[in-house]
């Protein structure tokens, strides 16, 4: 892609006792129609072997393990990935979360065209555990009203955004929100640079 280094897009997954959820989680990453990406794991000290049963079936050169010892916790794992990410473009998929196979492919393209953007995002489908759809979920239809969500909580599934490098090396993960470092970080973006939606 002319003017953007490779890989282009780095997705980080910090990941603790993903059970069988982590195989379909990393399968939507390789299975992108955008292929210029790396996918960086955390392994936060898993006990489930998961993370191991994944090694021993992913050969893709574009998957990256690193294995701690001490569980990080979200906000430390997440930030140690994005120090280490290459892309341009940076997204955040929880290990239970799947991409649909163009997301990335759209998402690089508006943010290219779109140069105010900060980040995009766009709507999700709940699944259970079968895979099964159980509708939408709740994402606002533009920017302006993502900002004005924002100050209350998350405009849309943090899994559906796409954010520029600096976007997210501006705004690390603070570990005083443990379990909602992505509501904090979501709208301390949105109150510097316009978050997009792609309904």
């Amino acid at each position: 892609m002319r003017g953007v280094p490779t890989p282009a897009v780095s997705i980080l997954m910090a990941v603790h006792n993903a059970g069988r959820w982590l195989k379909p989680a990393v399968r939507s990453v390789l299975n992108q129609t955008f292929a210029d990406l790396e996918l960086l794991v955390l392994d936060n000290a898993s006990s489930d072997g998961a993370v191991e049963d994944l090694r021993a079936d992913v050969s893709d050169r574009r998957v990256s393990i690193e294995r701690m010892e001490e569980n990080l916790g979200i906000p430390l794992g997440t930030n140690r990935l994005a120090n280490r990410a290459s892309g341009s473009f940076i997204a955040v998929l929880d290990q239970d979360d799947e991409m649909q196979p163009e997301k990335l492919a759209r998402q690089v393209s508006w943010l290219l065209k779109c140069p105010a953007s900060g980040g995009v995002c766009c709507r999700t489908v709940l699944i259970d555990e079968a895979g099964s759809e159980r509708g939408g979920d709740f994402t606002l239809p533009d920017a302006k009203e993502y900002l004005a969500f924002s100050a209350y909580s998350q405009a849309a599934n943090f899994g559906s955004h796409l954010f520029r490098r600096e976007v997210v090396e501006r705004w690390p993960r603070r570990e005083e929100f443990p379990f909602s470092s992505d509501f904090d970080f979501v709208a301390r973006v949105a109150e510097d640079r316009k978050v997009d939606v792609i309904p």
